[in-house]
């Protein structure tokens, strides 16, 4: 009976030695399984870290490009940023920052001022650019009214007017992904070429913008004054480059008698006292028609396609073609000038 109790004990001895075996290992494999997931865990957030690190540095690096590229922005010249930017390469790594197709015909960069400022826009405007039929530039307008602050915070947001699809704004997924690959950014199998935007199918996205801003200063980069803070001997200073001085010297006048309140007011004084055309982009640049430090809005000529220039009031489809024609042959002081479509003959 003691034998067969001794043997009780020794099973049960040797049941609790297996139990405590099997319990360190699966407390062993949990522990391990938990350094792994940390491991894992902090490796994915340690990349992520860098990934964010090198998105910033990229942007740094393109900022410093158009930085350096101001002047030529004064003047309204094509800006020029290459496909990819080397942050860095140590051990066997590179990191590289790529600029994606942001418009049509495989451009990285676009000139936001260069749209129609849909916040900014009338229906006649939007509806002139031929996108869209009046009704729809009513419903948009209507909708941008309704909303905080009577403005949109998005291009995208114009879909949610009805009758206005993801297609309309942005293209067709094919076209879009053909732009891609012609551009060097897709190399994969089986994506079909979408091929260029039909004439009369043009993506809302390419025409307008929302929010448009430009910093109100003049060509050489020092403000531009408000017209009713204009001295007479900013003025003087400005007329000094007139051709015609008996004109300047009636302008001068002109203005110390009546004063000015606009550019527009400037403008009729000029033409009443017949200053030469070519003379008034100087004097036209020494004004801001809006107080402030930016103006809102504004389409940039220099910058502008087709359809964003038939939203311009008066501009017809053969002066707005003429007009994206002409620009690329002018030169840089030519081109800086407000009044190239007046000078050039395209505009009276």
């Amino acid at each position: 009976m003691k034998r067969n109790e001794g043997g009780i004990r020794r099973g049960f001895v040797i049941v609790a030695v297996f139990a405590i075996v099997g319990i360190s290992l699966l407390i062993a494999t949990s522990v391990i399984f938990m350094v792994q997931t940390q491991a894992v865990s902090e490796r994915v957030s340690t990349e992520s870290i860098q990934a964010r690190a090198m998105a910033k540095s990229g942007i740094r690096v393109v900022m410093t490009q158009l930085e350096n590229q101001r002047s030529a922005m004064l003047k309204g010249q094509a800006l020029k940023l290459e496909k990819q930017y080397t942050l860095y390469e140590h051990d066997g790594r590179t990191a590289v920052v790529r600029l994606l197709v942001v418009g049509r015909n495989g451009t990285r960069w676009v000139s936001e001022s260069g749209k129609v400022d849909v916040n900014f826009s009338t229906a006649e405007g939007l509806a002139r650019t031929g996108l869209m039929h009046e009704s729809m530039a009513d419903a948009i307008l209507a909708e941008r009214d309704a909303r905080p602050g009577r403005m949109f915070s998005s291009i995208n947001e114009l879909a949610d007017v009805t009758g206005v699809t993801d297609e309309m704004l942005h293209g067709a997924i094919d076209q879009r992904l053909g732009e891609l690959q012609r551009a060097g950014d897709m190399k994969e199998e089986g994506l079909q070429d979408g091929g260029d935007t039909p004439v009369g199918d043009e993506r809302w996205a390419d025409a307008l913008s929302i929010g448009t801003a430009e910093p109100v200063i003049r060509e050489d980069g020092s403000p531009r004054i408000e017209p009713g803070a204009i001295t007479q001997e900013e003025l003087d200073r400005a007329l000094e480059k007139c051709t015609n001085t008996d004109a300047a010297a009636k302008l001068a006048e002109l203005v110390k008698k009546q004063g000015l309140d606009s550019r527009k007011s400037l403008v009729m004084m000029m033409n009443e006292v017949e200053i030469p055309r070519e003379d008034w982009a100087g004097i036209l640049d020494l004004l801001t028609p809006t107080p402030g430090g930016f103006e809102f809005g504004k389409l940039d000529v220099d910058q502008a396609g087709e359809v964003a220039l038939l939203s311009l009031d008066g501009v017809t489809a053969e002066q707005a073609r003429r007009m994206v024609e002409v620009r690329d042959q002018l030169t840089d002081a030519e081109r800086a000038s407000m009044t190239w479509p007046l000078t050039s003959e395209i505009m009276t």
